[in-house]
């Protein structure tokens, strides 16, 4: 961060994307051997102390006339580098130009600023020279560093006045990525109007000289990057706020016997000693409606306080029911467990209530199984028994898609299940299939082809249920609509507004 210019340069061929596997790997192998050597130059550079302590290796990754540019800090900076954003600021008919060239207004840093370019120098002195100024023009509209609060400004001065420390860099480049000049130059901007340039930046001939190929159409491009150096004795202070503690602090009462009122006692299949779990009414009465339900009525005023009733739950196992517990207080289930367990889950979360879990898992088990012409009978009897809508859709989009092989297994089969509303689910999957799986339908008529999670997200929009068949979320939000258009004639009557159809 001491030096303007770059200290070394490293030009290292990518590989070609369209090349065959072995000139892939020779290029790959060849970039590696350029990056280490790289990083053992630095490595020498800082124990000659040819750099400083902090330096930083620009990697410029050319496509033709497009590139990316990526930072890698070597070193701890003394002072806080903020983000560095890169400008590009087009002078057009360069050539004709024979007096400043002024860009337009552009923030960063919470100040506002231009670019002041002289395509014939700023000066008498410095004819036959490109002069470039950077201006800060006050506050901008962004709040990065912006503190406006009368407590720190009482004497009336803005947060432009205060100024800002800024190092910025303005390269040239030819049409083919190469770069032909670059300065930089640290400045405490402390005012408006308050500029800093160069007015000897580059030779005019070097930028109109077609032997130099920086011109594109009569258009010259100066790539200006900013960083803000504000060091820490200088940086005014911000508060800390903390999160709101809410969802932490009910997660923190996950198992807490000393504030449970309610005590589960889950029993494994095999039999054996039962697993106890304790609980809050209040908790499972807002997220898990069934499984409060088992708790009956809350203890009177004139109980006891004695040891806690163990409520017997069966059919669950204690593992699957500790994930449900410990979702219903906020907690995340962990990657390892939704794979081994995301279809009991569904079967837990569906039989007490738990409406959230069970899409979760829901959507995590469709992630997670393959379906094929063997077991998509099975899927979809096991999608009707629970109501997975989100699952049978897409069973019903394979059965669709695989409709010939189906048929042959289905044909063969003893144990296809019989629903009412099978038909409807396989009618509306292939209208999908016709039109394209559009989505954007408000009317009454396309409700019934559109997807599971569209209208999941309908009725969760108005506050509705969203677990349910498909044909149950049909007429929920079928409803809706219905009741929203009887408003509306109902208000076009009053207005004396006569609809003909």
């Amino acid at each position: 961060h001491t030096r303007p210019v770059p200290f070394a340069t490293y030009y290292v061929p990518l590989l070609p994307t369209t090349a065959r596997p072995p000139v892939r790997r020779v290029c790959a192998l060849r970039l590696l051997r350029n990056f280490s050597a790289l990083l053992c130059f630095c490595r020498r550079a800082f124990r000659r102390r040819q750099l400083s302590s902090v330096a930083t290796i620009t990697i410029v990754v050319m496509n033709g006339h497009q590139d990316s540019v990526v930072d890698v800090d070597v070193g701890k900076p003394s002072f806080p580098v903020r983000e560095s954003p890169t400008f590009r600021i087009h002078v057009h008919n360069f050539e004709s130009l024979r007096y400043s060239a002024e860009s337009p207004e552009f923030s960063c840093f919470g100040r506002r600023w231009k670019a002041d370019v002289y395509p014939e120098g700023i000066s008498g002195e410095s004819r036959g020279m490109v002069s470039f100024f950077l201006t800060m023009c006050g506050e901008g509209d962004d709040d990065e560093d912006s503190f406006s609060s009368s407590d720190d400004n009482s004497d009336g001065d803005s947060s432009s006045e205060r100024g800002v420390r800024v190092r910025f860099y303005v390269s040239v480049k030819d049409l083919d990525g190469k770069t032909l000049k670059r300065r930089g130059r640290s400045h405490d901007f402390t005012s408006c109007e308050d500029e800093k340039g160069f007015v000897h930046f580059i030779e005019r001939r070097l930028v109109t000289g077609q032997s130099n190929n920086v011109l594109c159409d009569g258009t010259l491009t100066l790539e200006l990057r900013l960083k803000s150096l504000t060091r820490k004795n200088n940086a005014p202070c911000r508060p800390f706020v903390p999160v709101n503690p809410l969802a932490e602090n009910i997660r923190s009462l996950f198992m807490d016997e000393a504030t449970a009122d309610v005590l589960f006692a889950v029993w494994k299949e095999d039999g054996g000693e039962a697993t106890n779990f304790h609980a809050h009414r209040l908790v499972l009465r807002a997220c898990a409606r069934n499984l409060a339900a088992f708790c009956g009525d809350p203890p009177t005023d004139d109980s006891d306080g004695g040891p806690l009733n163990p409520i017997s739950i069966p059919r669950v196992d204690p593992h699957v029911f500790k994930l449900l517990l410990f979702y219903v207080y906020g907690g995340s289930i962990s990657a390892a467990d939704w794979r081994r367990h995301a279809r009991d889950l569904i079967d837990a979360a569906d039989l007490y209530g738990v409406v959230n879990l069970k899409l979760e898992a829901e959507a995590r088990y469709v992630k997670s199984t393959k379906v094929t012409v063997r077991n998509v009978v099975e899927l979809i009897a096991y999608a009707n028994s629970k109501q997975c809508a989100h699952l049978k859709e897409l069973l019903m989009d394979f059965v669709v898609q695989n409709k010939n092989d189906v048929l042959k297994r289905v044909a063969s089969a003893r144990d296809v299940p019989e629903s009412s509303t099978m038909f409807t689910d396989l009618l509306a999957a292939m209208a999908r299939e016709e039109r394209g799986n559009e989505d954007d339908t408000s009317d009454e008529e396309g409700l019934d082809t559109l997807r599971v999670g569209e209208l999941r997200r309908r009725l969760h929009d108005r506050g509705l249920d969203v677990d349910g068949s498909r044909e149950t979320l049909v007429a929920r939000l079928r409803e809706v609509v219905s009741r929203k258009s009887g408003e509306k004639r109902k208000r076009s009557s009053q207005d004396g507004i006569v609809e003909i159809e």
